[in-house]
């Protein structure tokens, strides 16, 4: 009888135990996951590989952030800090060139660039910045 006692508190133990490191390990994935914006999250479940390292979901994300097959800020087809969709395209004034030289005194030229900007976090880009993401 006692042999029964024991194994049956020795399972309810371990039991508990398990549900509690079950529960927590689930919140961690849960709050991990939250974490990634929707469409990344879709090509991650949809990704056929077991496990991807570093080098492929940055590859990943950058397939779903940028189009390779466009250059300059046309390639972006999501926000690559918010994953937004809601960018738009337009022609800013980025600098102004002055000339001094005249009698009437300098002239200021506008020098415009092709921007990106992200209408949900305020994230911009031009066409003479850095493109890399």
């Amino acid at each position: 009888m006692e042999l029964v006692i024991g194994i049956i508190f020795a399972a309810l133990i371990t039991w508990i135990f398990s549900r509690y490191y079950y529960r927590r390990a689930n919140h961690d994935q849960n709050e991990l996951f939250n974490k990634i914006p929707e469409y990344i999250r879709q090509g991650i479940i949809n990704d056929q590989r077991d496990r991807l390292t570093v080098k492929e979901l940055n590859k990943l994300i950058r397939s779903k952030t940028i189009d390779q097959h466009k250059e300059g800020i046309k390639k972006f087809k999501a926000c690559p800090k918010c994953g937004s969709r809601n960018i738009t395209i337009g022609r800013d004034i980025v600098d102004v060139d002055a000339d001094g030289d005249q009698e009437s005194g300098p002239i200021f030229t506008p020098i415009y660039a092709d921007t990106i900007t992200c209408e949900d976090c305020k994230w911009t880009k031009n066409e003479f910045d850095d493109l890399e993401v």
